[in-house]
């Protein structure tokens, strides 16, 4: 198993379960693409599960949870929705939501041609939205 594997396991195990592929490539400062494939990975060794929440680890088929490995309390906020993101109009906020982006994370990881595709927002729009929400992230630390 490789390093960076081993790496995203003690990310995910830090955090506990649904840890979003965002946070683990901020706490590794890798791309959020390479995260994606060695998550992807993880899943087909068995060794993590996915979820619309996020990422957990596993033990044979059954979640691990923070109980069972006995992790130091850590306090993890909701993620951010995207009316917490200042000096972005409500009718651009309204267009995102429609197009399924509900939360600050999600837009940021969003590719900009799929975003300009699912909104049809203009370049410099949706890369100035995507850019928004990752300089919000890094704000909040997450």
């Amino acid at each position: 198993m490789s390093s960076t594997e081993e790496q995203v396991k003690d990310v995910i195990l830090k955090y506990g379960s649904n840890v979003r592929r965002q946070q683990i490539a901020r706490e590794l400062l890798l791309s959020s693409d390479y995260t994606e494939l060695v998550c992807k990975s993880l899943e087909r060794k068995g060794e993590i599960i996915s979820s619309a929440s996020g990422y957990s680890l596993v033990s044979g088929r059954k979640e691990v949870s923070k109980k069972s490995v006995r992790l130091k309390k850590i306090d993890i906020q909701s993620e951010p929705h995207l009316s917490d993101m200042l000096g972005v109009p409500k009718k651009l906020i309204n267009i995102t939501e429609k197009a399924g982006y509900q939360t600050i994370e999600s837009l940021a990881d969003a590719p900009v041609a799929r975003l300009m595709q699912e909104t049809n927002l203009k370049l410099r729009e949706a890369a100035k939205l995507i850019n928004s929400a990752r300089g919000h992230l890094d704000k909040i630390g997450k």
